[in-house]
């Protein structure tokens, strides 16, 4: 029977690790539903559960949270639950978390979100390799397709030059060596007892974990933690509803920085990225609009007394040609012009259109292009000034911030191209090898500013070098220019395009919305929505007492052996059917589609292919354009086209416009 443990002091630190890992989790009045999750993904585990173990500590739950997680644990060997008073925020369940842990590490997850199925082991692995303090492992974000992208580009072990980004997101969704946390007093903020919330406590968390000595890394091959958002989760957001107290946990940050011993060229990077994100993006810029109007008023007074007292002006050299025009405004005050360059700076994007989409061997190739443009639909505003290229923003806003906050010259150099894949289950995603190129075109006296791309996806390695997972995955491009960042899907219009990949097929094709979409292993489109049949080399041979049906098909490319299970049906013309087991056949002769044709009375027979592998995917049951005539005892059988199905067919025929 599963019972309630006593909460750890201080002094009760185990001085051998007896597990590989602990999963701390926070509890307060969690809903089924993310429990459920929670659990799942626990279950789910690649790691023997005799290897880890998952320490619920309940914050006072007023309601049956801890009865239910006594229930959970009834079953689960690997699981503990404790509780305590209540403090307001999960500060407090996770430091006690850490004093009562049995893992060598300890990895810090919220009572609703999901741990991928080989999270532990991969992680664990990794870090005890390359005798790693701290870990920060693939996460995802249901509400971001592109989160914290440039942190998980590729694997770090361990470098001997430590910098901030290596720690991000600084979330608390990461991997830490418990004796480290330990040994050097790293704990999370709490506040006052019932009112202990203590907004971005997981950024006070990794800044202590970074002035330390810890040894870092990143996994970025393998997914390990997704950031479930809007079902009920948890969020930081209900700090925002007030601007004073949302500001002075800002200020906590900085004083923190500040008092942290970290090196300058470090915590600069980390005030930069707060200042740059938190201030000028989502309070002061175009996140600021989405505010109430008083709000918006009271938190443009509280950023200037915030930069004046708490940024350093060197803060601005590290601030992209977006940004830096803003931050000039608050130190000038000149706020009263913020709110007309937040509306001027809103809704620019760059929406990539595919010129070409097809598969060669194992490869997806797609090559797009894009243009910048303002909320309008026009060209992002720029013009030459000399040698120097501009942004346009409004004449009241130029004359106060000047050239120098303006010039985006350096930025056509830096400006990024990414493709990537996202898996529409779990947002997964992965960087697909880009060749991109960002540039300047003049265009009837106008300035453009027009991005072109080519990405290449190959199912067996395109998931930072292991295979793409089953699944349906979106194709975006996300392009980044003078702080602008865009990353919608590939819009797309043309026909599908497939493949046989050692022993999946693989399916390029455009969505209602005209959407670029990547079906890797059959899950949504059959490989007959996305070829056609050889009308001239389709053929029926007798073998034995059968007779075998060999269409080869046009359109898709073939790497590696491929053999997907596929049915035959015979239709003769009193409207009985014959059922025969056939082949998809992908190999180095090219595809085909193979089946044996035993008993066929004489007579004359429709052909129809169903190849619908899974429940859901476009396919099924389709009309061919072939007739089988067999002759008196079955001894002579040839295929010939159906006049109706070329001429004049009463519906879709495989193959035929």
């Amino acid at each position: 029977m599963a019972t309630l443990e006593i909460p750890a002091g201080p002094d009760d630190r185990m001085e051998k690790d007896e597990l590989a890992a602990t999963v701390v989790i926070p509890t307060y009045c969690s809903d089924s539903g993310g429990l459920d999750r929670v659990m799942t993904s626990l279950d789910s585990q690649s790691l023997p559960h005799e290897q880890f173990e998952a320490l619920f500590v309940d914050d006072g739950s007023p309601d049956d949270t801890v009865e239910r997680l006594l229930a959970l644990a009834e079953t689960r060997p690997y699981m503990r639950v404790t509780t305590i008073p209540n403090s307001g925020w999960p500060s407090r369940p996770r430091n006690v978390g850490v004093r009562m842990a049995r893992g060598e590490y300890v990895v810090f997850m919220d009572h609703d979100d999901i741990l991928f199925p080989n999270a532990l082991e991969d992680a664990t692995r990794f870090a005890r390799a390359h005798g790693l303090d701290a870990l920060s492992a693939k996460e995802v974000k249901t509400s971001s397709r592109f989160f914290t992208w440039r942190a998980f580009q590729r694997d770090i072990s361990a470098p001997d030059h430590k910098e901030p980004v290596l720690l991000s997101p600084m979330t608390p969704h990461k991997m830490y060596r418990r004796r480290h946390l330990l040994e050097h007093g790293i704990v999370f903020p709490e506040g006052k007892l019932g009112e202990g919330k203590v907004q971005w406590e997981d950024i006070h968390f990794n800044i202590d974990v970074y002035a330390s000595t810890a040894r870092l890394g990143v996994l970025a091959s393998r997914p390990f933690y997704h950031w479930v958002v809007g079902h009920g989760s948890n969020s930081s957001s209900s700090f925002t509803r007030d601007p004073n107290e949302y500001w002075q946990h800002l200020v906590e940050i900085f004083v923190h920085l500040d008092e942290s011993g970290m090196d300058q060229q470090s915590a600069d990077w980390i005030r930069a990225s707060n200042y740059s994100n938190r201030v000028l993006q989502g309070m002061v810029g175009p996140g600021g609009l989405k505010r109430d109007p008083a709000y918006y008023a009271r938190a443009l007074e509280l950023a200037e007394e915030f930069v004046a007292r708490y940024v350093p002006r060197r803060i601005d050299a590290l601030l992209d040609p977006l940004r830096k025009p803003r931050s000039t405004l608050l130190r000038k005050g000149r706020a009263d012009l913020l709110r007309l360059l937040a509306e001027h700076d809103q809704g620019v994007r760059a929406v990539p259109v595919a010129t070409a989409v097809r598969m060669l061997g194992s490869e997806l190739r797609v090559t797009c292009e894009a243009l910048w443009t303002a909320e309008s639909g026009a060209p992002l505003g720029l013009h030459c000034d000399g040698d120097r290229l501009l942004r346009v923003v409004p004449d009241e806003v130029a004359a106060v911030v000047g050239k120098q906050d303006l010039d985006v010259t350096q930025a056509l150099d830096e400006a990024c191209v990414d493709f990537a894949i996202t898996a529409r289950d779990s947002r997964l995603a992965w960087p697909v090898p880009t060749d991109g190129e960002t540039r300047i075109v003049e265009e009837e006296g106008r300035v453009l500013v027009r991005v072109d791309a080519t990405g290449v996806v190959d199912p067996r390695t395109g998931a930072l070098g292991h295979r793409v997972d089953d699944g349906l995955w979106e194709v975006a491009l996300r392009s980044t220019f003078a702080g602008f960042a865009s990353s919608p899907q590939v819009q797309y219009a043309g026909p599908p395009v497939a493949a046989l990949v050692e022993g999946r097929l693989v399916t390029a094709f455009s969505s209602p919305k005209q959407r670029l979409l990547l079906d890797v292993g059959g899950r949504r489109r059959t490989l007959l929505t996305a070829t056609r049949p050889d009308l001239e080399a389709a053929a029926v041979r007798r073998s034995g007492l059968a007779h075998r049906l060999l269409v080869p098909l046009l359109d898709v490319e073939v790497s590696g052996v491929t053999r997907l299970a596929v049915r035959v049906l015979l239709r003769s013309e009193e409207r009985e059917k014959m059922t025969f087991a056939g082949e998809v056949i992908g190999d180095s002769s090219g595809a085909r589609l193979e089946a044996v044709l035993v008993g066929v009375p004489q007579g004359r027979h429709r052909v129809l292919v169903d190849d619908t592998p899974a429940a859901g995917a476009r396919g099924g049951m389709r009309v061919t354009p072939f007739v089988l005539d067999v002759g008196r005892g079955g001894r002579a059988a040839r295929m010939r086209l159906s006049r109706e199905a070329v001429r004049k067919p009463k519906r879709p025929v495989w193959g035929m416009p």
